[in-house]
């Protein structure tokens, strides 16, 4: 199954299935291990997994205080995945999330100038969050692709990532000029993030159905 980019870029995991000797495989894992290189890249105010690295490039910078710069020299060295550990870590007015201008009040950003350019973030490994999920269909989606959109992200990330379904929220937020999803991770307690649709159901065109079968994705 193919999951969005944006839900993909915000919600994985590290370490947080361990395997325990005669106990079932997590949903969607593997018999087998295949070891590659990593790097847990520690800096001042956070810290990453990233891999895999090519040897003989080095260490990356963790010197390196823009987020943007210091994950551009992960990838640099190799690395396909890099995941942000622990976003709240050393203390939540010194980490990525409060880099990001992240309001736990109700999970708005104020800084949107800062890309976020990692793949994942911890989210198993901090039991007391919960993630809503808000889908956007675009201006010209096919009728019911936002429903569509949130249930694919669900079943990954229930299915394949092991998150228990209980810590997830998917709504529906209406409409944009295209197909988005955005991702808040909130603190127990935390007021849950609203919708911010951009188009009105009046400007909807969606676009036509299929007339014939479309072809299965690699994978499915």
């Amino acid at each position: 199954m193919r999951l969005p980019v944006a839900a993909k870029m915000a919600l994985a995991t590290a370490g947080a299935m361990p395997i325990v000797p005669g106990s079932p495989m997590p949903p969607g894992a593997s018999p087998f291990f295949t070891s590659v290189i990593g790097n847990e890249v520690t800096t001042a105010n956070g810290h990453f997994n990233a891999f895999p690295f090519k040897l003989e490039t080095g260490r990356p910078n963790y010197k390196e205080t823009i987020w943007v710069k210091l994950v551009a020299d992960i990838r640099s060295r190799g690395a396909q995945y890099v995941i942000l550990n622990h976003p709240r870590w050393p203390a939540i007015t010194n980490s990525p999330l409060s880099f990001w201008g992240l309001n736990r009040a109700d999970g708005s950003r104020t800084n949107k100038s800062v890309e976020f350019t990692m793949d994942a973030i911890e989210l198993q490994n901090s039991p007391d969050t919960t993630a809503y999920i808000i889908i956007y269909a675009g201006r010209t989606s096919r009728t019911g692709q936002a429903d569509k959109l949130g249930r694919r992200s669900l079943d990954y990330l229930t299915i394949q990532r092991g998150i228990d379904s209980q810590r997830l929220v998917v709504t529906n937020g209406g409409y944009r000029d295209s197909d988005s999803i955005e991702i808040w991770i909130c603190p127990q307690g935390a007021k849950p993030p609203q919708p911010t649709p951009t188009v009105q159901p009046s400007e909807v065109q969606p676009a036509p159905e299929r007339t014939r079968p479309r072809r299965p994705r690699r994978g499915e």
